[in-house]
This record gives C-alpha cells, structure tokens and sequence, in this order.
C-alpha cells in the first residue's frame, strides 16, 4: 500500500505503528523520528522503525504516508512541518501521489479546526484525522505490540476538504493493521469521547488523588487498582486532552456529578430502594469484556 512512512513520536501508539507496519507489509519502509536518539534507537532495535531522525521536515522526505503520534498540544505544528519536508512521489507513470498526513491524537476538533486554516498543507499533502481507541497506561515505545490496534476500533474525522481517495487509503491502512474503521466529524468524536474515555481517566485520578496508596495499599483489592489503573498515564499527556477537550468534559463532569448525587441522597435518606435502583440502572450500562 505504502512503501515509506513516518512516524513522528515513537512511543507506544507510534511504536506499535511501526511495529504492526512491519508484520504487515515486509516491503515498508518506517523512518521513526523524535526528539531523543536514545529512544529513536530503543525503537529501532525492538523492530519498530528501520531507521530514524531528529528532524520532521528531513525524516519525512520521500514518504507516502506520515503518522503524527505526539501529545495533542503539538498535533497541528508537526502535522505543519511534516507537510514541509514530505515530497510527492513518483510513480511508474507521470502521476505523482499526494503524501498523506494523520494523527492519534485523542481529541480531533482543535486540531481539524486549526488545520483546516492551514490548507492547502506545502507540497500538496493531504490531512485526515484519526484515533485509534487503542492504549495503555503505560508510556513509551517498550509497551509497543504489533497486536494493539487488533479489533480495537480506530475513528477517521473527515472535513468537508478531505478527498475520499484519503479516506480510503486510510481505511485500507488501519484495517490492515486489523483495526475496525469508524467515521465521525470531529465535534461528535470529541463529544462521545469526553464520556467513554476522557472523563474516566479523570475519575481515576479523583479517586487516586485521594487514596494514599502508602496507607491503604494493602487494602487495595482488585476493584481500586482497575479503577485507579488509567491514573498512572502521562499527566503532561492527559493535560492537553483534558484542556483541548474542555467543554465535552465538563458537560460529562456535570452529568457525573449529578449522579454521585443521586446516590449521595439515596444514602442519606438511608432509601434502600434507591441505591438498589441506583446499582441496577448502572449494571445495566457495564460493557461488554
């Protein structure tokens, strides 16, 4: 499909890029770049990359695809510079291909939005936004697997500028991967986003913040450590998401904070009936495993 890529910011979602890039298509080539050559060479070495660089505008020449994997605060600057450095290539005819330009950022609407300002993108590239709902806790490209993306859904947010061959071949790609497309406009991903992702996270670090682990360790049971497991990520990460995604957030904040105090008058009127309902209404929603 592609037989050069980038990706800018080799941790673990752009890890296991490169990492399932490779299983896939042998013929690729995955040129990792960042900012540290320690860890550019801890990628090169896992098998993630073939080869890397400091430089986004060097690192992207000849590349027919550029997967941006850094916090969502520096999304749009770098998709600006990957724009730059990426030439056309040319193919077995006169036809040259437009480079393609995404992202796993987990919020999409301030970067499509400021983008969208920037079109057309230097060198003809195209930019479509996406997000695999794929992840971990745990940071850095030692967490990368080449099985993350399998079955786990990624969603595209086209504009009204996007060209559907980009939509297209960026479907192809994450399905090859062995991820299940989803298409939605930006607001409405961040929208259902700041309920299914953003605001857990927040809960698990409300309920971690409080619980010094130094006094109640060993009273953690399993229960406490699956809901204050997402708190371990990146603050510096979340911190963008959480400011970027700012109303979703707070509307999901309000819709829980209602509910805590619904629970909060059931147990104060000691009204049995009301949490049994309470807890029933809730076990009704759990997902599936």
């Amino acid at each position: 499909m592609f037989s050069k890529i980038a990706i800018i910011g080799v941790g673990l979602l752009g890890g296991s890029v490169g990492l399932a890039v490779r299983r896939t298509w042998s013929a690729c080539r995955v040129v990792g770049i960042g900012r540290n050559a320690t860890t550019l060479e801890t990628a090169k070495q896992i098998g993630a990359v073939h080869e890397f660089s400091l430089s986004i505008t060097d690192g992207t020449a000849g590349c027919e695809l550029i997967v941006v994997c850094t916090p969502v605060g520096s999304i749009a600057e770098h998709v600006i510079l990957a724009a730059e450095g990426a030439k056309p290539q040319a193919k077995h005819t006169a036809q040259t291909v437009s480079p393609i330009i995404t992202d796993v950022g987990s919020t999409k609407q301030w970067i499509c939005e400021t983008l969208e300002k920037r079109f057309p993108l230097a060198n003809n590239c195209r930019f479509l936004g996406g997000h695999p709902i794929a992840g971990s806790e745990k940071n850095g490209v030692a967490a990368a697997s080449e099985t993350l993306f399998n079955n786990r859904a990624v969603v595209l947010t086209p504009t009204a500028s996007t060209f559907p061959e980009t939509t297209k071949a960026l479907r192809r790609f994450w399905e090859s991967l062995g991820a299940n497309v989803i298409c939605l406009n930006a607001e409405e991903h961040d929208r259902l986003l700041a309920r299914t992702s953003h605001l857990p996270h927040a809960v698990s670090a409300a309920l971690a913040k409080i619980s010094d682990y130094k006094i109640y360790g060993e009273l953690c049971g399993s229960g406490f450590q699956s809901v204050s497991r997402l708190a371990a990520g990146s603050p510096e990460i979340w911190l963008d998401i959480f400011l970027s995604n700012r109303d979703a957030l707070l509307s999901s904040l309000n819709d829980f904070d209602q509910s805590c105090r619904q629970l909060r008058n059931a147990l104060e009127n000691n009204d049995a009936s009301a949490i049994l309902q309470f807890l029933n209404d809730a076990r009704k929603n759990v997902s599936p495993l």
